[in-house]
């Protein structure tokens, strides 16, 4: 029985549909070494009216026989039981990371699942057991490939890794046995979270070592992160970078005027035109902020003509 590609599906629907109670971000629960973080707070996009464009488009009849499927095999529909997702880095390789997914599981069924994996592995850690499998689509003629791993923290989270030691330190930092963001200052931006944010990304840019050195930008920046929420009746989304001094951070405002600009040439476009308008820059030493701030009604329409766009492609 071939359910390592099922399982992966699950896991890819949960990460692109894209850990704390309720689907709030908790500094707690991210390792205090982590060098990036990114965190979806599915409840909270749930009561959005983008959320609900979502959820209207997940429900039409050709999605909904798929997903009718997908809760039949697995127990689970991640249009309402999924919670949140918060992912995060450590070290200096931006791929060592942790996955923390937050959701209503029937934990025991999927074990089953995997369980039935012909590559399927098992270890102990304290009193977890963390499962590893790999995937059918990648496994090589001899039997090999890259192994998923993955363990059920007593409170229900599913912790997933590429390695063993990655999902243990996931789950000791939920268990508090290693240390976590709460006691340190790194990423303070995190403790002012508000609860109308639905995506949050971060990261230390100067303590990762595997970043496209082709990006020649990013290896003159400290860090950089992205919120966005629903404010009112607007959808905000800011982005925040801090660069090594202040030259770099006047041509990384450059770069970004310049492509306002061309987006505002673009008359053939409305919406291009209407989302450049919205976009706001700030300069502040060796910081630069973009906010782009659209009624949340334009941001479902554009989506909505997108979406039909794609239907009439041929």
């Amino acid at each position: 029985m071939k359910t390592s590609a099922a399982f992966t599906s699950l896991c890819a629907s949960i990460l692109i549909a894209t850990v704390a109670s309720a689907g709030t971000l908790s500094r707690d629960t991210i390792a205090n070494d982590a060098t990036w973080i990114a965190h979806v707070d599915f409840d909270q996009l749930r009561e959005t009216a983008l959320g609900r464009h979502l959820l209207d488009e997940m429900q039409k009849p050709e999605a909904e026989t798929k997903f009718t499927a997908f809760q039949a095999m697995f127990r689970f529909d991640p249009r309402r039981d999924l919670r949140a997702v918060t992912m995060y880095g450590v070290g200096a390789n931006h791929e060592d990371a942790v996955a923390l997914i937050n959701g209503r599981f029937d934990a025991d069924h999927l074990v089953t699942l995997v369980k039935a994996n012909d590559t399927y592995q098992s270890r102990a850690h304290r009193q977890y057991t963390i499962h590893s499998w790999i995937d059918d689509k990648k496994k090589k003629a001899d039997g090999t490939g890259p192994r998923t791993h993955a363990a059920v923290h007593l409170s229900g989270n599913i912790v997933f890794g590429r390695t063993a030691e990655l999902v243990a330190l996931g789950l000791d930092v939920l268990d508090g046995h290693t240390g976590s963001l709460k006691d340190g200052t790194a990423f303070p931006e995190l403790g002012g979270v508000d609860n109308a944010v639905f995506l949050l990304a971060t990261a230390d840019f100067s303590a990762l070592s595997t970043l496209d050195p082709k990006a020649a930008i990013l290896q003159k920046t400290k860090s950089g992160s992205l919120t966005v929420r629903e404010n009112g009746d607007h959808i905000e989304v800011t982005a925040r970078v801090e660069a090594n001094d202040a030259t770099t951070a006047g041509q990384i405002q450059s770069i970004a005027q310049g492509l306002v600009a061309l987006m505002n040439l673009q008359t053939q476009d409305p919406n291009a035109t209407r989302i450049a308008q919205g976009i706001s820059l700030n300069l502040n030493g060796h910081v630069v902020t973009g906010t782009l701030r659209l009624p949340a009604a334009d941001v479902v329409r554009i989506c909505q003509e997108k979406e039909a766009c794609k239907h009439r492609a041929p």
